[in-house]
């Protein structure tokens, strides 16, 4: 749920040209239904700060940085990965097709007919 949380954090900054304050950030994750408290101990702005990923930009608020952006791209794949393991296993699930006996529903689409 932490790393959740995070890449919102950081999907919410990204998605801003201009910095952005922690209450307004809290609000977008209620928003999307991601409780967050603005004083949440491991993702506090501070923390952020300190790991690299946003900086602070007076009272204006934050911004992603470019290492910032680069975890948010490598959460982007892990996700993706997930849902391209899913459907892989949707697919091995939907299929019941007997070799043996050459019986049974197959998707044709990702098969040879030979």
């Amino acid at each position: 749920m932490v790393q959740r949380k995070l890449n919102e954090i950081l999907r919410i900054l990204h998605e801003n040209q201009e910095p952005i304050g922690a209450r307004l950030i809290a609000d977008r994750m209620n928003e999307a239904r991601i409780p967050h408290r603005r004083t949440g101990c491991p993702l506090s702005p501070s923390n952020l700060d300190e790991r690299g990923l946003t900086k602070r930009q007076g009272y204006d608020g934050r911004i992603i940085t470019e290492r910032g952006t680069r975890e948010l791209e490598n959460a982007l794949v892990g996700d993706r990965m997930g849902f391209i393991i899913t459907r892989i296993e949707k697919l091995i699930y939907d299929t019941t097709f007997d070799l043996k006996n050459r019986t049974g529903k197959r998707n044709n689409k990702y098969f040879d007919n030979r």
